[in-house]
Order: structure tokens, then sequence, then C-alpha cells
């Protein structure tokens, strides 16, 4: 889907967003989001969830160049179960904005808009569909300097947070804004709010929401004030949507005080290096656990991983992380893809026909460490990070999905 942000507004400078009625606020905000009920062509959220079939795959940020395998990008697109952030599909995206009286270039409704979600979800009866609160990022608002919105350094100026730089040495900056400020948790909450009665989407996702950020804000707010800002936040939008509606965060630790308001996690499983490691691996394997058993119901975990080769020639990696998804949780997995770390490609691996699952989570194979096996209604998914080939033997005649060896027994030379 979009990001929906906070910028181009229209409120006077130096007077942005102060003394604003939240009522109205409230008003005005779901005029210019969408006019779009819940469609009753729709399932509802946790039966998408629950009864689609795995692999199952997730779509963010850009789609790779697979133009020969899937020419058309609705091709593509509905191979997915979950999106979200996914740029290129223009349909979804091209649709007019304009400036709200809340201060956010939102989207106005079309009937060629629903009619794209309508065929999507015909396509994929259980895709999920959610859309980013940029709640902290001051690249996409239109604050005057002297807003009092703004996270401020020491010396007044404003704090700015370095997230990249690109080929040619050039800072990839965001200024920061200050999401602790009661009318910043204010206009986040009717944000979500007006999100939650449109039927095009499915509920939001909160980034930075994981330790690393903690240090960048360090000089800036207190941890309490902080962990405080981001109850509220949440909290706030609990107490004013529907009981299915979807929060998901970006993390990669466990999050005791919040993971009863919020029901997925992305974990970006990037390195400097995409070179991993046992270690590595054994920590995404822990924390998934731990989503899997804390999160608000219905739960999900989005593992995304990197290859530091091109698509299709990276295999190996994709299907390290399926396995890894498959095996300890009922959740979507992607890869992304170097030299573009944000592009997203469509294995077909993935179309594998496991169905459902019927093991347990995270279950050792004969009690041998770091060698886990789950069985699905067609067939097992084996996942060994022991650092040592493993041969095992399946109880029923099986067919390896990536190799196409036909046995029970499978071992070193048996690729899946």
């Amino acid at each position: 889907m979009q990001i929906l942000d906070i910028y181009h507004n229209p409120i006077p400078p130096g007077n942005q967003f102060l003394g604003i009625d939240a009522s109205h606020l409230k008003a005005v905000v779901e005029s210019f989001i969408c006019e779009q009920p819940n469609p009753s062509y729709v399932a509802p959220v946790a039966e998408r969830i629950n009864s689609r079939d795995y692999p199952s795959a997730f779509l963010t940020h850009k789609r790779g160049d697979d133009s020969e395998q899937y020419p058309d990008t609705f091709d593509q697109f509905i191979r997915y179960d979950f999106s979200f952030m996914f740029d290129p599909f223009h349909p979804l995206t091209r649709s007019r904005t304009f400036n709200s009286p809340f201060g956010g270039t939102v989207r106005t409704w079309s009937q060629h808009f629903s009619q794209i979600h309508r065929d999507a979800i015909h396509e994929n009866p259980n895709m999920i569909f959610i859309v980013e609160i940029a709640y902290f990022d001051g690249r996409f608002l239109n604050l005057p300097d002297d807003s009092p919105y703004w996270f401020r350094n020491d010396d007044g100026s404003i704090a700015i947070r370095e997230w990249s730089v690109d080929a040619f040495g050039n800072e990839q900056v965001e200024r920061l804004v200050n999401f602790t400020h009661p009318d910043v948790i204010e206009m986040i909450i009717q944000q979500t709010v007006a999100i939650a009665k449109c039927g095009l989407y499915d509920g939001i996702w909160l980034d930075r929401w994981h330790p690393d950020f903690r240090g960048e804000l360090s000089h800036l707010v207190s941890p309490e004030d902080e962990r405080n800002a981001r109850l509220q936040i949440l909290q706030g939008i609990r107490a004013n949507v529907r009981e299915d509606f979807l929060i998901m965060v970006n993390s990669r630790q466990e999050f005791p005080h919040f993971a009863p308001y919020i029901n997925g996690v992305f974990i970006e499983a990037h390195e400097p290096n995409p070179n991993y490691t046992h270690k590595d691996l054994h920590h995404f394997e822990n924390i998934i656990k731990w989503y899997e058993s804390n999160l608000r119901k219905p739960s999900f975990t989005l593992l995304w991983g990197q290859v530091n080769h091109k698509p299709p020639r990276s295999p190996r990696v994709m299907r390290l992380f399926t396995m890894l998804s498959l095996t300890h949780s009922d959740g979507y997995v992607s890869v992304s893809s170097l030299p573009h770390p944000v592009r997203t490609y469509y294995y077909d691996f993935w179309d594998a026909d496991l169905g459902r699952p019927v093991g347990k989570k995270a279950q050792l194979y004969e009690g041998r460490e770091g060698l886990f096996i789950r069985e699905f209604t067609n067939g097992w998914a084996v996942y060994n990070r022991s650092g040592a080939a493993q041969q095992i033997t399946l109880p029923a005649f099986a067919k390896g999905w990536h190799s196409k060896v036909e046995d029970g027994t499978y071992g070193p030379r048996s690729r899946w």
C-alpha cells in the first residue's frame, strides 16, 4: 500500500497543530483518508491469517526485477499473502491526494481503487494489507523550523538521524519528530482511527520499535518518557479501533510492556555483511518463539532475510530463512537482494504446496541439536543450522521440492 504522512500542512507556520480540537481533527481526517466501509467480499482478518497455506510470503518495499517470470505486476502481487510498503503496485498508490486540515497528504476514494482491491482479494482471499504511520520521520513533514514538535539537541537545533549513505557518499538523514509530545500522540491516534474505518486496510505498521532506535534518542528523551509515549500511542489506538485491527512494529527484541497491544513484528534480519552465523540464527529462532507466545492474537511474524547475490541465483539463504520460519512460526517470510537491499524477489520455492501446519513449532529431529522438523498436511519442513550435514528419515514416502528426489530418506546430497 502506501505511507500516510503528515506534511504540507496548511495551518500557518508558527502555529501548526497548536490548539487543534481533537473531535474536529478526527472528523476531517476520516473524510480525507477513505470513505469505503469494510467490504463484504473480505473474510475476517483472523480467518485470512489462520487459513492460508504454506510457505507464505510477504511483500514489502520494491519488487525485484523478475519481469520474465511474472511480466504483469498484478500476477506477482497476488502470490504474496501480506503486503505493505509496496510502491511499484501503482494501481494501489496512484490515487489523488490532497492536503487535509489534519496536515496530512492523504488519498481520496475512487472506484478504480476499490476494484483493484476487490480483484486482489478475489485472486488471493487470504491477502492482508497494512499501511505505515510515519510517526517519527521528519522527512515527510512540512513543519517549520520553529515548530514545537521536533526533537531538539541541547543547542536548540533539530535532532537528525543518519540512516544511510549513498554510493556518492551523501548522507541520507531524517529530522526527528517528537512523538512524545501530547499533540503528536493525538495526531498518530486519530490518523490510525481513520485508517481503521477504511475498508482497504487491515492494520498499521509502526517502524523503529527496536532498541537500536533507543540509542539515537538517548540524549533527547528519557527511556521512561519514551516508553510511556509509546504505550499511550498503543493504548489510544486500541481504545478506538475494532478488535481485530492489526498493529505491527519493527523489532528484533522482546518488549513485554507493548506485547498485549501488538499483533505482529517485522523482523529485519539484515546484517552489514549478510553472512549469517549460528549465533545470528539462534537469536532469530528465540525471538520468533517469544513473539509467537506473547503477541496479541491474531499474531504473526514477518521474517525478512537478505541475500548477497543477485536473484534468482541466491536460493540458499532464501531456503534457510524459509525453513527457519516454517519450523519456528506460523509467520510470513521474504528476502531482499543486494545491491538493492529493499527489493523483494518472488522465488518458485514458495510455490511448494505444504498445506497447513500440524506439527509443533521448534521441534528437534530425534533430539539433534540445531536440526528441526515440522509436519504439514502435505509434507514436512526441515531446518538445519547444526553446522554439519544431517540425514533424516521421514515416516512416509516424500519428494523433495527443490531436489525432486523421491524417497523417504534425505541426507547431505538431498537438497530440498
